[in-house]
């Protein structure tokens, strides 16, 4: 399971498997603005971007499973905490690792310039 976590404007990853990587004090998502926000897992590297700038990198351990994903809360044994009190507008999952110069472009455009994950629930890809 893969946590990623903005309070009091620090950025935390962790993995459950002793990764934990911190990026502190310069994670404004408070504004009440529209923000982009993105992680990239490459092999075992990880990295966040905010805005379309980088704010992290980090190695993990092993590959993570990624068959269930939950956006906005964490549950922890059969409780959830730590929720997210925003509102997440578009959500996508890609089959490759974008670069900075196409998540920088789908922040920008708004639309969904890869390869859309196959077989989507629901069927209308919304």
């Amino acid at each position: 399971m893969l946590n990623v976590r903005i309070i009091d404007d620090i950025l935390s990853i962790d993995d459950h498997g002793g990764v934990q990587a911190e990026d502190s004090g310069n994670v404004t998502v408070t504004d009440q603005q529209w923000h982009h926000f993105a992680i990239v897992r490459s092999g075992l590297s990880l990295i966040a971007y905010l805005d379309g700038e980088q704010h992290m990198e980090t190695s993990l351990q092993e590959v993570l499973a990624m068959d269930n994903v939950s956006i906005g809360v964490r549950d922890r044994d059969g409780t959830q905490d730590d929720y997210l009190p925003g509102k997440v507008d578009e959500f996508s999952i890609y089959a490759e690792a974008l670069d900075i110069d196409k998540i920088r472009f789908l922040m920008e455009h708004l639309v969904f310039a890869v390869e859309k994950a196959s077989n989507p629930d629901p069927v209308d890809q919304a």
